[in-house]
């Protein structure tokens, strides 16, 4: 699991990254359509990249959701935000994902 924690984060420092030059961009020279299209572009690679992470290593989502490192717990709680799973296929999946809201961190709870 710690290489999907890995690549994981690698993939989400590559969009935060590209975004941010968005943004500086956007704020320096205003915005234009090609650039608009471009982030479009980093949004959909982003979601392509964790689509094919989650093919390669098919984590198990319940171990990670119940883990003690809240990383870990943050990472499964971004793939469920981002619309990577299908809730409707584990009750004891959503029962701990709510569990984590309750107990979570701030973060967490956000």
């Amino acid at each position: 699991m710690n290489k999907f924690l890995e690549d994981f984060f690698s993939i989400e420092g590559i969009l935060n990254r590209k975004t941010r030059d968005f943004f500086l961009t956007v704020q320096q020279e205003g915005i234009s359509w090609p650039l608009y299209e471009n982030q479009e572009m980093v949004i959909n690679e982003y979601h392509y990249n964790v689509q094919r992470l989650i093919v390669k290593y098919h984590p198990d989502w319940e171990l990670l959701i119940c883990s003690d490192d809240a990383e870990t717990r943050l990472v499964t709680l971004k793939v469920v935000r981002d619309g990577f799973l299908d809730l409707s296929s584990s009750a004891k999946f959503v029962k701990n994902l709510i569990y984590s809201f309750i107990i979570g961190n701030e973060e967490e709870k956000k």
